[in-house]
């Protein structure tokens, strides 16, 4: 009976401790007092190699009405595999004016995997959704 219990409560655990399939993580960074370098990172936390991946960098203002956005490519066909548990960054640069703070996010827009031909979009709050 103890046992079962242990059991339960690590199951438990491990899966309120679970990772999400990719982590974003976006970084503005001040460069030379009129330039903002936007950093993306990703960490692939599945279990499959990434071919592929591409997406668009969000700059919104503070009301949160969109700005611009802009394209990033992190994965390019050519490049290795994005394994598991390893991690890819990338960036774009934007003119940074002290009036305007900015916020920006980072949505994944196209995914492919090693051995599947479907190309995936990913949403943290869905996951990956199929799109072709």
């Amino acid at each position: 009976m103890l046992k079962t219990i242990l059991f339960l409560f690590l199951a438990i655990l491990n899966a309120q401790t679970s990772l999400p399939p990719l982590t974003i993580d976006v970084r503005p960074r001040l460069f030379r007092d009129d330039r903002l370098n936007v950093v993306v990172q990703i960490d692939n936390h599945t279990d499959r190699n990434i071919l592929e991946m591409e997406g668009f960098i969000t700059e919104s203002d503070q009301e949160g009405k969109m700005v611009s956005e802009k394209r990033l490519i992190l994965v390019r066909s050519y490049d290795p595999a994005l394994k598991p548990e390893m991690t890819v960054s990338g960036s774009l640069s934007y003119p940074f004016k002290r009036t305007e703070p900015k916020n920006y996010t980072f949505h994944i827009s196209r995914i492919r995997f090693s051995e599947d031909y479907r190309i995936y979009a990913y949403h943290p709050a869905i996951g990956f959704i199929r799109i072709d």
